[in-house]
């Protein structure tokens, strides 16, 4: 355990500690107040759009903040997994991220249109427990943005910064494993199935930005899992504006 602390401090900055400290310490907290806030709230008053623009905001500085201390410290942008022009693993990942980009949302789209007042009755009664889901126009618009931001710095902190952090030490296997562990744990408003399942997803993530060693392309499909709430969101939007028959 002592070689093993030492390994993963050799040549860290206090900088890096704090970055670390964000998904190991920050985020689970924040995660839990959240947690609280979405017990005390009903769905109709639940806070979402000063929630998004928190988090964009959060997000963001997060991510100028990685930014600044990697070119202060004239560190390769490839270790973070930003590397220009890409490996071809990483151009063939990105390829096919795109792809299934357009294939998802195409079958989302369809899938929608679809529904019948029985299928919306039971998308509806599936949202119902996701408070964080958006519900009109204007918190769908809002969370487009939000999904994006959240592709780009979540990736890049559990992701890219820490294999960085951990590969070294650990070796890439446990890496995936522990920044999937983390990455569930940063989500535990949504309750033990969501972070367990966001835990899974992670580790999808993990595997493949290990193999192509590209965090392009894991953005991108992290970003797209995201925007589907926005676009379920457009429609549940569209569905409470629709007129009701009468009797």
């Amino acid at each position: 355990m002592h070689d093993l602390i030492a390994s993963l401090l050799a040549g860290r900055e206090l900088a890096d500690l704090a970055v670390v400290a964000l998904p190991l310490v920050a985020m689970p907290l924040l995660s839990i107040r959240l947690r609280r806030i979405f017990a005390g709230t009903g769905t109709d008053r639940f806070p979402r759009l000063r929630i998004y623009l928190r988090s964009m905001l959060a997000q963001w500085l997060l991510v100028v903040c990685i930014a600044v201390l990697w070119v202060t410290r004239g560190r390769n942008p490839r270790a973070l997994g930003l590397d220009l022009p890409l490996t071809i693993p990483g151009k063939a990942g990105l390829i096919v991220a795109a792809a299934a980009a357009l294939a998802l949302f195409a079958y989302l789209f369809v899938s929608l249109a679809k529904l019948d007042a029985a299928g919306r009755a039971k998308l509806l009664a599936k949202l119902a427990p996701s408070k964080i889901a958006p519900r009109t126009r204007g918190e769908a618009a809002l969370f487009a943005p939000v999904s994006l931001t959240a592709g780009i710095a979540e990736e890049l902190l559990y992701r890219g910064y820490l294999f960085w952090f951990l590969v070294p030490a650990t070796g890439f296997a446990a890496a995936v494993v522990a920044s999937a562990a983390i990455f569930g744990m940063g989500h535990l408003y949504q309750g033990w199935r969501g972070m367990l399942s966001t835990a899974g997803v992670g580790l999808v993530l993990g595997v493949l930005y290990a193999v192509t060693g590209s965090l392009w392309w894991v953005m991108i499909l992290h970003a797209v899992i995201d925007l589907q709430y926005s676009i379920v969101g457009f429609y549940v939007a569209a569905w409470n504006r629709a007129p009701r028959p009468l009797g």
